[in-house]
């Protein structure tokens, strides 16, 4: 089975995907494939923008506490943190 693959089953099975609705592209009014051909380019699909939507709401409203966001150094020290403490102290469950 490939990542896509494996990422679609993963959304599939996350009880938050409901929390994310369906994603709605800004067309360009000179290019209406623009979005297509980016995505295309970086090999991704709408599954994985939803995950990274997840992920980033988790991060956001659960992972980071407000004192982070005091300074720009905070917030990059929290954030070294998280991503080095990430999948011990800072779990997402899919399922």
């Amino acid at each position: 089975m490939n990542s896509k693959q494996e990422i679609s089953l993963i959304l599939q099975q996350d009880i938050n995907q409901n929390q994310i609705g369906i994603l709605q592209p800004a067309f360009r009014s000179k290019d209406p494939h623009h979005l297509q051909r980016r995505q295309q380019q970086r090999a991704i699909n709408n599954d994985m923008m939803k995950i990274a939507i997840l992920y980033g709401r988790k991060h956001k409203y659960e992972w980071v506490e407000v004192n982070a966001y005091e300074n720009w150094t905070s917030l990059l020290n929290y954030l070294k943190k998280v991503l080095d403490n990430f999948g011990s102290e800072y779990v997402i469950n899919f399922v």
